[in-house]
């Protein structure tokens, strides 16, 4: 098991092993968290063989590993910070372990190396990343779910300025009749 607590130790989650669980916003999330920052569907947290990967859901305002911005899935080891949103929690996981095989996108750069002269570029760049069946169906879905948007999810980001306009209108017309029959009722001045 691995526990996640806020800094002030107001919140904590426990994620046992075998468990893939969505973070967000919405009450339908396995972990619903109610703060402005946090998206609806922020990120995917999944505990699997000692290993615990985030995987951001193309949130709003971003996950952090350690205050870098995480832009693919990454593991999280004990002692680490990562933040969803303003909401910052620290790794209780004593158990956890890396990879067998270490994720190269995933680790920190603690240093740079000068690249030799004689050395090409691409050869120093990783020339593909293995993911199993279950991560790529994963990543197909969020990205099929980023490309859909239900049709009663459609927002007609409009219609407030086009109420407000109304509104703003109708007082025009309202005042301009209340002055029109104030000044019909008023006796001329001599």
């Amino acid at each position: 098991m691995v526990i996640l607590k806020t800094l002030n130790d107001q919140i904590q989650i426990q994620i046992q092993e075998g468990q893939n669980l969505l973070l967000g916003r919405l009450l339908k999330c396995d972990i619903a968290l109610e703060d402005v920052s946090i998206s609806s569907q922020h990120a995917r947290l999944k505990l699997k063989d000692g290993h615990l990967r985030v995987v951001d859901m193309d949130s709003t305002n971003g996950t952090r590993l350690n205050y870098q911005l995480v832009t693919h899935p990454v593991y999280l080891q004990d002692g680490d910070t990562i933040e969803f949103g303003n909401v910052t929690f620290v790794v209780d996981g004593p158990s956890l372990t890396a990879p067998e095989e270490p994720n190269p996108s995933a680790q920190t750069m603690t240093s740079l190396e000068p690249i030799e002269a004689s050395q090409k570029l691409e050869d120093t760049m990783i020339s593909s990343l293995e993911l199993s069946e279950e991560e790529l169906s994963e990543a197909n879905q969020v990205e099929t779910s980023k490309n859909h948007i239900p049709e009663s999810m459609d927002v007609d980001h409009h219609q407030p300025v086009r109420l407000a306009f109304a509104l703003a209108l109708f007082l025009i017309v309202i005042s301009g009749i209340l002055l029109l029959l104030h000044l019909w009722n008023t006796p001329p001045h001599i």
